[in-house]
Formats: C-alpha cells, structure tokens, sequence
C-alpha cells in the first residue's frame, strides 16, 4: 500500500464489527436470518449488505430496516428477541461464537503510544465478552457498548463519549467501516480511516469510502501501522 503522508493522532477509536472482529457469519448471518423469518422468504446477500452499510447504529435496527423496507411491520421487541435467539443461542451455540479476529494483536501492542477505544453498537459485555475471548481487550482503554452511547451513529455521540473517556478531544482518528460511521467522524470533525469489510466487493467499497469523504481506505485493519 503506497501512502504518502502520515496522519498525526493521539488516539484512535475503533469501530469493533467487521474493523476487529469478523462478523460475517455472526451479526450479518443473525440480521439476515432474523429479516427471513419475518418476512417468510430468501434474502440476498446484497441486501444485507445495503442495510449493514447504511445502518451501522445496531443490528436490531438494520433488521428492523430490512423488514421494513420489505413491506414488514413487526414491534422492535419482537425483532430484538428473534435475533437475540439466533445470535446468542444456548449452551454456546449461538452465531456470536462463528467471530473471528481481524486485527494482530502485534498491531495493537504497536499502538501502545497511542489511546485506543472501542464503541460497539452491542451491548458492552458482549463487545468485552469477544475481545476477552481473543486476550485483546487489554489494549484498550476505554470499551463502550451501545448502553454507553446515547444516540447511534451516524450520530457522532460515540465518538465523543470515547474522546471524552481518552481525555483526546484533539488529534482523534476514527476507524469504520460503514457510511453510518464514516458520517459520525465528519460530524465530529476527526479523520476516518475505512475499512473494507471481509465480506464486501473491495472495489466498490473502497470507491464508495472514497467518494463520501474517508481519508484512508485499508483492506484490513492491520494496514493501519502504515498510516499512523
């Protein structure tokens, strides 16, 4: 990857689905089963990525927007439910037990000089539960569930929280990978390095992140130390 400046911060907040922790096959496949048994049919995987790209505030709410995009009109509690049941499960055997790592940890422990966050549009013991499970919650100073942020992005409440518990309200970068969090980093006023996600069309993508404003756009989080 060729770079030709650096960018200058102190503190970086993370992002955790798809930009450390791959959810292909654990929020994005709960989303997708939970929008099918509402609305009694096959969804395409183009769908799921259209909602997951605009709606990036929590998953309840892309499967929320997906049935009502389709003509669905369930109580948002029913949804939650339905969708806890796929990504919970019982006796581990939910879909949240599918996560994959994304980032090194040698990239993490490389970042030392820096203040890293997490904001997680999960509640904070599942975000805490899967970092735990991988041993790279330790780097992070602060981790904020979606209990801890009082509006969901593309509201730039969780950027501030996070800069707010850092004590970095200057020089802040953002990492997403979503519109939805791309927006809440140009309402905050602080850089936003995107990332592609796994499951995504690595053209398109970047162009898209291109196009609405990101100052960088990586193929993976660990491309970050090239930047930073």
């Amino acid at each position: 990857m060729m770079v030709q400046q650096k960018l200058s911060c102190s503190a970086i907040v993370f992002d955790l689905d798809d930009v450390l922790v791959d959810v292909t096959h654990s929020c994005r496949l709960a989303v997708k089963k939970t929008s099918e048994f509402f609305l009694g049919r096959i969804l395409g995987q183009e769908e799921i990525q259209d909602a997951m790209q605009s709606c990036c505030s929590t998953h309840f709410d892309a499967a929320d927007l997906i049935i009502k995009n389709q003509g669905g009109s369930f109580r948002k509690d029913v949804i939650v439910k339905k969708f806890q049941e796929f990504y919970l499960g019982r006796n581990l055997k939910g879909l949240m037990y599918n996560e994959q790592l994304l980032v090194k940890p040698e990239l993490l422990k490389n970042l030392k000089k820096h203040k890293l966050a997490v904001i997680a549009g999960r509640p904070k013991q599942h975000a805490l539960e899967i970092l735990q499970k991988f041993n790279v919650a330790r780097h992070f100073r602060e981790i904020l569930g979606s209990e801890d942020i009082p509006e969901p992005q593309p509201n730039p409440a969780g950027i501030y929280a996070a800069m707010l518990k850092l004590k970095s309200q200057g020089k802040t970068a953002a990492v997403g990978c979503c519109l939805a969090s791309l927006k809440a980093s140009q309402e905050a006023h602080v850089p936003f390095i995107g990332i592609i996600p796994p499951s995504a069309n690595k053209k398109n993508y970047r162009e898209m992140l291109k196009r609405e404003g990101a100052a960088y756009v990586l193929e993976s989080v660990n491309e970050l130390r090239e930047i930073v």
